[in-house]
């Protein structure tokens, strides 16, 4: 696993209301390095597995996008959080809260990939696991997911699979 250059992935907030960080959330567990002959669909059940859903806002309930892997970072809710830098096409889903908190990336946080240790997160992964191979940091990649708001986590917007 490879860390963001300060060994975080994200800026610690000063607590203030900013807007909340674009991510990815769970809709899919698809992140591909390479053109798919057939659309990639997005895995509403994966919902089932979110823990606090209704932090999240969604945006869009099944995008696709690319970028560049810029970190990877293990998280104890059993996420992994990922952080994208999204091809030109898609700078616009990138707002200021994804600058002042994600270096300008897009978070991705693939769900349920991980062993869990937070406890308000045991119970939306329990029994489960999403099998999903994350390439390597500087990994060119697709990825299908839900965009959402998170507005716990100060997270602009997130693309959850």
């Amino acid at each position: 696993m490879v860390y963001s250059p300060d060994g975080d992935c994200e800026r610690v907030s000063d607590g203030s209301s900013s807007p909340t960080v674009g991510t990815a959330a769970p809709s899919s567990a698809t992140i591909n390095t390479g053109a798919e002959s057939t659309p990639v669909k997005c895995d509403e059940s994966l919902w089932d597995h979110v823990y606090n859903p209704n932090r999240l806002q969604i945006v869009d309930s099944c995008i696709t996008i690319t970028g560049a892997i810029d970190s990877i970072r293990a998280e104890n809710d059993g996420d992994l959080h990922i952080r994208l830098s999204v091809d030109s096409q898609y700078s616009h889903l990138i707002n200021q809260a994804n600058k002042d908190n994600q270096f300008g990336d897009l978070a991705l946080e693939p769900i349920c990939v991980r062993k869990v240790t937070q406890a308000s997160a045991i119970s939306a992964c329990q029994n489960f696991r999403q099998a999903i191979d994350i390439p390597p940091v500087g990994t060119h990649v697709k990825v299908t997911g839900s965009y959402v708001l998170d507005h716990e986590h100060n997270i602009g917007l997130k693309y959850i699979q």
